[in-house]
């Protein structure tokens, strides 16, 4: 049997570079010889997520409209770790303030993992931040419109099950974190 391997890269041209995304065309040669023309890769910062969480276990959740899909739905407050930020947790603490007005002085590291392997390279990094509190009014960027809400760890699960959580690697954070608390209730 053979061992997978990575690909070669014969060639690489940048489609498109911008502030938000740059996007590649790269021609590969496979290691059984085949030559893949214009794969296309998507370049991204780092992304981070929080699962902020209340004295009382309550979870905080953005409500909010996501273009691509043309969908409203909920989702953690997140975004990218821009150049200046020396460590994902930087952003974490920056975007939960921004985004929701809320604060914590617990945050830790969950997991990081990649965003999409198959044509990103970016990671997602997501913390939990416990006994998150409001601080300030949040200060939202003129492109968002972000409504912030609390839910118990029940209403959280039906909004998974609605689909109005709608973004997979939320889905999988937010799972993260109810194995990590010892939240996690599956009936099998």
């Amino acid at each position: 049997m053979k061992k997978v391997k990575p690909w070669k890269i014969l060639e690489s041209k940048y489609l498109l570079k911008s502030k938000w995304v740059n996007f590649r065309a790269d021609t590969c040669e496979t290691d059984s010889g085949g030559i893949i023309e214009d794969f296309y890769i998507s370049e991204y910062r780092d992304f981070v997520h929080v699962i902020p969480i209340t004295e009382d276990k309550k979870i905080l959740l953005n409500k909010q409209y996501r273009h691509g899909r043309e969908l409203i739905g909920y989702e953690l407050p997140g975004g990218q770790v821009e150049e200046e930020e020396k460590d994902p947790l930087e952003a974490a603490q920056r975007e939960l303030l921004e985004e929701t007005g809320y604060a914590s002085n617990n945050f830790y590291h969950l997991v990081t993992y990649p965003v999409d392997p198959a044509s990103r390279n970016n990671l997602i990094h997501f913390y939990i931040a416990e006994n998150v509190f409001f601080k300030q009014d949040a200060v939202i960027m003129d492109n968002e419109v972000i409504e912030p809400y609390l839910f118990g760890i029940d209403e959280i699960i039906d909004l998974l099950d609605q689909g109005e959580i709608n973004q997979s690697t939320h889905i999988g954070g937010i799972l993260m974190a109810f194995k990590k608390l010892g939240w996690f209730k599956m009936d099998l």
